[in-house]
């Protein structure tokens, strides 16, 4: 694999780590995905959603999402309750920038998940796993 200078085992930090973040979040995730942007201001279409992880996660619990992203955005919360969408919300972007989500559930906790909207998604140059030639 290239870049990887050492590997070792795990002494449970790391596992540890992730088992509590886990926890917290309630196996929760926020996501993002982009597309070129129709807006000619804009340099992406952006939608920001929910996904639970694949064995453990469920949205059943959460009954809105309620999103942040900051000044540009008017300093405005954005809250929705479309489960069958993961609670999505669209924009669009010229910049990268954060997100915060407080994930409201049903027995009335919340917690808050962020997400950095970056733009570094896309198509890796052919090779890019390619071990360097001895």
């Amino acid at each position: 694999v290239r870049g990887i200078i050492e590997v070792r085992e795990d002494d449970g930090t790391f596992r540890d780590s992730r088992s509590q973040f886990k926890a917290e979040f309630r196996n929760l995730f926020l996501v993002h995905r982009i597309a070129p942007s129709e807006d000619p201001d804009q340099l992406y279409d952006v939608i920001i959603y929910l996904v639970p992880s694949l064995k453990y996660g469920s949205l059943s619990g959460v009954v809105a999402v309620e999103y942040y992203m900051g000044t540009y955005w008017g300093r405005k919360v954005f809250r929705s309750i479309d489960r069958a969408t993961g609670f999505l919300i669209a924009t669009a972007a010229y910049a990268p920038f954060t997100c915060t989500g407080r994930v409201c559930f049903s027995d009335g906790t919340t917690t808050y998940l962020h997400r950095y909207v970056d733009f570094e998604m896309g198509q890796l140059p052919p090779g890019s796993f390619r071990q360097p030639d001895a």
